[in-house]
């Protein structure tokens, strides 16, 4: 009977020591053994810190054509091209003030469409134009025509190639459409965009260019800086001239 006592004494005093540290542990985190009393826990509060997006200066414009005529400016839709009516509103606008109407090439005989306009305008094509095309516009400005292109760094044409077990997506970067016509006028766009780290108006890309970057004439007349929104650099033949010129920072 001793001996049963002596080995029920032993085993209560293991139980208790294999439990008491965490016993402990328990009774001071919850302030039952008394001492100090534990620390609040911090309120996290973060600095409130103001950041400033500088914005384009803007000033009210007054527009007051010298001249008022009348015509048609014929604006290509018909090469997929990247872009809406909408995003020219404002040249629309600018336009209708001097007498001219926006019309659309939208898949017609390209050479009797230019007929009757004083103006082609193509914006970010993604597919290119056919010989008969390039042919039509040339002889279009041979006769005095007006011939606006407009490319966009952000525009791109994709080529698919397709396996026997999956599809592949390439996005051409280097292949622009609107080559296929500029290169009939000296004019190479390239598959890049400019930018200005140093210089620019909040965004890198927002190049400014100033009035010693221009060429002289009627074009740029009165006006000492101009903000562009994304552009290609160019590369011209002989038979062009650039109107705008990029400085050592560009």
């Amino acid at each position: 009977m001793r001996r049963l006592l002596v080995g029920l004494i032993a085993i209560l005093v293991f139980i208790f020591l294999f439990f008491a540290p965490s016993l402990v542990r328990r009774l001071s985190y919850y302030s039952l053994l008394g001492g100090a009393d534990r620390a609040e826990v911090p309120v996290y509060e973060p600095v409130k810190e103001e950041y400033i997006i500088e914005q384009p200066v803007s000033t009210e414009f007054v527009d007051e054509p010298a001249e008022v005529g009348s015509g048609l400016i014929l604006v290509d839709l018909h090469h997929q091209n990247d872009f809406d009516l909408a995003e020219i509103r404002y040249l629309d606008n600018r336009l209708a003030v001097r007498g001219h109407e926006i019309v659309t090439y939208t898949g017609q005989d390209l050479e009797s469409a230019l007929r009757s306009a004083n103006a082609f305008v193509v914006i970010a094509p993604l597919s290119r134009f056919s010989e008969s095309e390039v042919r039509a516009v040339a002889d279009f400005v041979d006769r005095g025509g007006r011939l606006l292109l407009v490319g966009d760094p952000n525009s791109f044409a994709f080529r698919y190639v397709e396996t026997e077990f999956q599809l592949n997506l390439f996005v051409e970067t280097d292949d622009i459409p609107l080559n296929s016509l500029a290169n009939e006028f000296d004019i190479i766009f390239n598959g890049d965009y400019a930018f200005n780290v140093d210089e620019n108006d909040a965004n890198f890309k927002n190049i400014i260019v100033n009035s010693d970057m221009m060429s002289e004439g009627d074009l740029f007349a009165d006006i000492e800086q101009l903000v562009l929104y994304g552009t290609h650099s160019l590369d011209l033949g002989g038979d062009a001239a650039a109107l705008i010129t990029a400085d050592d920072l560009t």
